[in-house]
């Protein structure tokens, strides 16, 4: 098989990049190791300028109440105390004065469906990065093999990219020298039922300590608590009363959707990262996020 760009990897990055190579009639073919879309519960805020790519690639309007949750303001609570600060996205002159919350999972279909529909673009799932294809000092194409299969397979392209996240195989098989930092702190995050009279976003601040309240889709509300990535167990063993117990004592209106909480399954963890490559590019292919 050859194509003009193979990108590995059909996360936002790679699935989005895809996409706008195969509008403009560019043969690319997206691979990516997973079957199906990985962590329904997570959720983004798609910024103004985000919105506008979405609306260049003819994403937005399709996107329903089902996917997205417009917020317009953002309020900064201190715990315990008054509120600190105000971001108004309502200042901003329309269509693009929101914030929009964002089902993840919801919004990776939408563009996945559309990479898959378009005539230059072949997306192929559960596809493993097996390997490099090098010739002349160039990097050509790569090798993959279906995790159902035995066999592998060699697809060729002019251009490679590695877009399979922050423990990249590509940049490890092209040498890129790269610093994986993980911050001290990530977040749990739960998924609850919205209160009335919750239709703005809030972020509660305190000496090291910080919780966000997110509106989120078809009347949900996204809670996010801070904790040291090092002592999710040690969190976790305190039980799921305490935490839900310090929760409500933070905004007491989450206290009735916080019974829906009866066991730490319901509860994902975060981490935080963040990659630092001394070159992300080299000849026939690039690496980007």
């Amino acid at each position: 098989m050859r194509h003009e760009v193979i990108v590995v990897g059909a996360g936002g990055g790679g699935a989005i990049l895809g996409l706008v190579l195969a509008l403009q009639g560019v043969r690319v073919c997206v691979v990516e190791r997973e079957l199906t879309l990985p962590n329904p519960s997570r959720v983004e805020t798609i910024q103004p300028n985000g919105q506008q790519i979405l609306h260049r690639l003819g994403l937005l309007d399709a996107l329903g109440a089902e996917a997205v949750q417009p917020v317009r303001r953002f309020d900064f609570i201190q715990i315990g105390g008054p509120r600190l600060c105000s971001v108004d996205y309502g200042m901003l002159p329309p269509p693009w004065n929101q914030a929009l919350v964002a089902q993840s999972n919801k919004v990776h279909q939408l563009i996945l469906a559309r990479l898959s529909a378009q005539p230059t673009a072949e997306l192929l799932r559960g596809m493993e990065f097996q390997g490099l294809i090098q010739r002349h000092g160039s990097i050509t194409g790569v090798v993959v093999r279906h995790r159902d299969q035995k066999d592998a397979v060699e697809i060729e392209a002019s251009l490679v990219v590695g877009a399979d996240g922050a423990t990249s195989l590509v940049r490890e098989a092209l040498g890129l020298p790269a610093k994986l930092h993980r911050y001290r702190h990530g977040y749990l995050i739960a998924q609850l039922s919205r209160p009335s009279g919750t239709d703005e976003a809030r972020y509660y601040i305190g000496q090291g300590e910080l919780l966000g309240l997110f509106p989120s889709p078809e009347d949900r509300l996204v809670a996010l608590y801070m904790i040291e990535a090092s002592g999710v167990n040690d969190f976790k063993a305190r039980g799921l009363d305490s935490f839900k117990q310090r929760l409500a004592a933070i905004d007491p209106a989450m206290r009735i959707p916080l019974e829906s909480l009866t066991a730490w399954e319901q509860v994902g963890f975060l981490p935080a990262f963040r990659v630092r490559a001394e070159r992300w590019v080299t000849d026939g292919a690039v690496v980007i996020g």
